[in-house]
């Protein structure tokens, strides 16, 4: 059975009490980590609510985005969430939810966001008026950290609350880029430059000075563009769906570009999965060659191949 879809059975009561070094040692698949993160994070959404002085005084939504919101986390994971909440006149009270809660998780091990996405950034922690209002200005100025803003804010998936503010906010998203064919064509030119994975003659290019000498960047050669062409794809046909496989298996009918990209993307989940060197944070995008078998070599090198047409196919299309 593929190890993505393994079932989370072994831990599934016990996540919040087991240590990430005893979780290491018994996760068998994709799907048990994500759920462990997801249950550590559940976890200290509860104790930050128990430390306020009050209860939440209208309704909200916590989501999380990046490789969290597409299930797509590897062992280490930093802090990618935002927080919706129905009445703007209650700001004060989830911005103050929103600092504890990112202080909690640092605590917990999730380190903080570089870019600010976090709930303790009021960009990110707003009323759904403001979120309507934000996506607005966003997709209308079409500057490039804005189109990048709205695309972090595709891929989120509500962990904390009612779905339909979510919905509601997707739906504009998907409305705004269909009225206006040049955010497409924005969307695209965000992605437009993809890491070089092979040389000349098919063989696999690896760094060649540094702490990563002769490994390969799986995040920036296959990773990244794989999750920014489909996004696109997902944009384009109004899919809402986060994870990109699921967002393959629904635009497999109207792309006949991506036959085959689920096999290949869940392979390149497997392959993180087993390689990945799990005692060093920055070092979990790395793959010594030495590491792989022929096999996996050969299918690594078809992977490359197939994304690097998908990516030239896209750029084509919407530029």
């Amino acid at each position: 059975m593929p190890l993505f879809r393994k079932g989370s059975d072994i831990l599934n009561t016990n996540y919040v009490s087991v240590s990430k070094e005893v979780f290491w040692g018994k996760c068998q698949s994709i799907q048990q980590l994500n759920d462990y993160h997801d249950a550590q994070m559940k976890h200290v959404i509860d104790v930050t609510l128990q430390q306020m002085d009050a209860a939440p005084p209208c309704e909200f939504s916590l989501f999380i985005t990046g490789s969290g919101g597409r299930r797509e986390q590897g062992f280490f994971s930093d802090q990618d969430h935002g927080l919706i909440f129905e009445n703007p006149e209650e700001h004060a009270y989830f911005l103050e939810f929103g600092i504890r809660f990112s202080n909690n998780l640092a605590a917990a091990g999730y380190v903080y966001c570089k870019g600010g996405i976090m709930t303790s950034n009021t960009m990110w922690n707003q009323s759904l008026t403001d979120w309507h209002d934000q996506i607005g200005r966003w997709l209308h100025s079409a500057e490039w950290a804005d189109v990048r803003y709205a695309q972090i804010f595709f891929d989120a998936r509500v962990l904390y609350g009612k779905t339909q503010c979510m919905e509601i906010l997707k739906d504009k998203i998907i409305v705004l880029t269909k009225d206006n064919p040049y955010l497409m064509h924005r969307f695209v030119e965000n992605m437009m430059h993809i890491k070089p994975s092979l040389g000349p003659f098919g063989q696999l290019l690896t760094e060649r000075y540094g702490a990563h000498q002769g490994a390969l960047d799986l995040k920036y050669t296959a990773f990244v563009p794989y999750v920014n062409c489909v996004r696109i794809l997902a944009l384009h046909n109004g899919v809402k769906e986060t994870s990109t496989l699921e967002r393959i298996v629904k635009l497999q009918q109207q792309e006949p570009i991506l036959k085959g990209a689920a096999i290949q993307f869940e392979q390149l989940l497997t392959l993180r999965f087993l390689y990945s060197r799990k005692e060093h944070e920055t070092e979990r995008h790395f793959i010594s060659l030495d590491q792989l078998t022929p096999s996996r070599r050969k299918n690594l090198k078809n992977i490359l191949k197939n994304i690097r047409k998908i990516h030239n196919n896209l750029m084509k299309r919407f530029s």
